[in-house]
Formats: structure tokens, C-alpha cells, sequence
């Protein structure tokens, strides 16, 4: 049986949080990952198998808690007034990707992953960089309508959005 508390130590250390709050996410974030490693041996996964789709749901878990600890931190320095955040460097042609198990096509070991193009900005970015957007409405406020879309298993296609523009 993997060693939870000992993972998510692993991954936040570099964080160098309190120790009261480190204790706090490893307590909240191994229960999270032992479940994630039974559904995966409920699955069929070999423990090795379990164990590494557990650690890749976390590290994405991961990756979003130190993007907003990096904006928390930035946005209380002394002289900067905005700040925005990517995973990667514009047009520097690097493609953020990410394997993902998508319904009708299962994982299977050995075989190629389905990988998701996974850039990922903060709402201010574009902002900052001066990048208009095509609708007055948000991006965040377009994420979580499509977002608050996405939870719901539809019968057929969704209609068009005639609030989107883009």
C-alpha cells in the first residue's frame, strides 16, 4: 500500500508552507488518493498501475493549488500592480499536454494515450496582455457556464449559444 501522507509531502514541499498547513493538505488530500487508488484496483489497474493514475490525479490537483499559491503570493509584493499566470511561455511554441481516459475509449496499458491539449491561464491574463476578447462576457464567466454544461449527460448536441461570439 502506497504511502499517501509520505506523496503529497513529496509534492508540496516546495511550497514551503507552515507546518500546521501542510498538515492540513496532507490531511485533506491522502484520503483523496487512497480512493483514487481503489477505484483504479476496482478497475483492474495492477497496484503499480493504481497507484501512478492516483499520483497523476493528484499532481493535476497539485499543479492548480501552487498556480493559486504563486498568484496569492505575487499579488501581495510591494510595486506590482497586475499579474498573471500561464503553464506555458507564449508562442514559444510548447504544447501543454495531458493523457486523459475519455468514455468509449478505456485505457489500456501499453498502448498510446489520449493526450489533451491542456493550456491553462489565469482570468487576468489576457488582461494583462492586452488580448481582446471577443465577447464582453468574461472568460471565467464563459468557463463556468460551459462548465455548469459539461457535468450533464445530454440525450443529443447542445444548441448554439447565441450569447457567444466567438
Amino acid at each position: 500500500m502506497p504511502n499517501w501522507n509520505y506523496i503529497v509531502r513529496e509534492h508540496i514541499a516546495a511550497l514551503r508552507l507552515p507546518p500546521e498547513r501542510e498538515i492540513e493538505i496532507v490531511e485533506e488530500m491522502a484520503p483523496h488518493l487512497e480512493a483514487a487508488y481503489e477505484d483504479a484496483l476496482a478497475d483492474g489497474l495492477s497496484e503499480a498501475e493504481a497507484e501512478a493514475r492516483a499520483v497523476q490525479i493528484y499532481e493535476r490537483a497539485a499543479n492548480i493549488a501552487l498556480y493559486n499559491e504563486i498568484l496569492r503570493r505575487a499579488r501581495r509584493l510591494n510595486g506590482v500592480a497586475d499579474f498573471a499566470a500561464t503553464n506555458s511561455a507564449p508562442l514559444s511554441g510548447d504544447l501543454p499536454l495531458l493523457p486523459v481516459e475519455m468514455e468509449g475509449h478505456p485505457f489500456t496499458p501499453g498502448q498510446p494515450v489520449t493526450l489533451l491539449w491542456a493550456g491553462a491561464v489565469t482570468p487576468e491574463y489576457f488582461q494583462l496582455m492586452r488580448i481582446p476578447l471577443l465577447s464582453r462576457m468574461t472568460i471565467i464567466d464563459r468557463v463556468r457556464e460551459c462548465a455548469a454544461r459539461s457535468v450533464a449527460r445530454l440525450k443529443g448536441p447542445l444548441p448554439p449559444d447565441p450569447s457567444f461570439d466567438g
